[in-house]
């Protein structure tokens, strides 16, 4: 029956989207499978009622519970599991900070140690390192008996989201062959999202204009130069959310935020107009968030790899805008520029995906609104 193929096409696809996730140092484990299922079944529900197939609401009612209800149970215990597992450092006498990492439950010292590792246990090691025919085979038998090995580099990573600027080198190639393999794709994909949500957006978007025009003076849309792709200057749109600079030049920046600007800075209403720079091939849905020339110039002088982020086209949202907010310090821009990193490295379909997930959740929770 037609209903309960396209049902579980979408179980399938939600349940592989959650195994595959990036991490989330948030750990809205629970919160990011109520948002993936809601999203696949919505979806799924729509294409059976627009096409006009035979459906029972009982079936739909009973599925989407139970599987709800499974996914969260099932989600629940994996958290619990991973929290349960030993994470072990094999020690070469260099680790720095990882050896005081809190994650890490012990060190092993020699091939021995690792030969009585459990199975179940993480081992992480610097992979990097030349290693003797001792800790070769030592790894060999560990993995042969299902342990699960992870290079202390990448453990780093996927642990905190971030790639140091300060390390001696980065994975370049990773970058170059990870962007040219999804680019096009992921420019197919801004095009359809953009449109189709332009088009949902177009007469929300003209009654908040008009409340904007009718609750404080000057136009609704804030026109602002940017750096894009390739540091290319483009011009963003956003909704106006704060009064004119020269309506009274005694105001802070906060009290210059009307009360329509709360409201559509609260909810991320602000951002909609740049569906158009999307559209226009200026920006992508997902992306490092473009700066001011004066910024890029000041960051790239004082941190490494920044320039690195135009690599991509800038996004509404980002890795970095769902993990770290706002950055108003050259410290905060460091660390905002590590999570840019990450998101090049691992620059694909699901990380995307990841982000607009995790999106929803910020504006659920009003995490990092400003």
């Amino acid at each position: 029956e037609l209903m309960v193929f396209v049902f579980a096409i979408g179980y399938t696809m939600s349940a592989l989207f959650l195994t595959q996730r990036h991490y989330n140092p948030f750990g809205d484990h629970l919160l990011t499978a109520v948002v993936v299922l809601s999203a696949a079944y919505g979806s799924v529900i729509s294409i059976i009622f627009l096409n006009r197939s035979y459906y029972s609401l009982g079936f739909i009612a009973t599925f989407v519970i139970l599987s709800f209800i499974g996914t969260l149970v099932v989600e629940q215990w994996k958290a619990k599991e991973f929290s349960r597992r030993q994470f072990r450092l094999v020690s070469f006498g260099n680790e720095g900070a990882l050896r005081n990492d809190p994650r890490i439950n012990s060190l092993l010292y020699a091939p021995e140690d690792l030969n009585r590792a459990d199975p179940e246990d993480l081992v992480v090691i610097p992979l990097t390192k030349e290693l003797s025919p001792e800790w070769r085979s030592a790894i060999a038998d560990f993995a042969s008996r299902g342990g699960d090995i992870v290079d202390s580099e990448r453990f780093i990573e996927t642990q905190t989201g971030r790639i140091s600027v300060d390390k001696d080198g980065l994975d370049l190639i990773s970058v170059q062959q990870s962007v040219n393999r999804y680019a096009p794709l992921k420019r197919l994909l801004d095009l359809s999202i953009s449109s189709l949500a332009l088009v949902v957006l177009l007469i929300p978007m003209l009654i908040v204009g008009i409340l904007i025009s009718l609750t404080s003076a000057g136009f609704p849309i804030f026109f602002q130069r940017r750096i894009g792709l390739r540091g290319m200057e483009f011009t963003i749109f956003k909704f106006r959310t704060m009064v004119d600079k020269g309506s009274d030049r005694d105001l802070t920046e906060d009290d210059r935020i009307t009360r329509v600007g709360y409201f559509l800075r609260r909810w991320r209403i602000d951002e909609w107009p740049q569906f158009f720079n999307v559209l226009r091939g200026e920006m992508s849905l997902v992306g490092p968030r473009p700066e001011q020339a004066r910024l890029v110039k000041l960051y790239a002088e004082q941190i490494p790899y920044f320039n690195l982020r135009h690599r991509v086209r800038p996004g509404i949202t980002g890795w970095a805008q769902i993990h770290h907010g706002h950055t108003s310090t050259i410290q905060a821009a460091h660390k905002k520029t590590e999570y840019d990193l990450y998101y090049l490295k691992y620059f694909s379909f699901v990380l995307d995906l990841t982000i607009m997930v995790q999106t929803v959740i910020v504006l659920i929770t009003g995490r990092g609104s400003k």
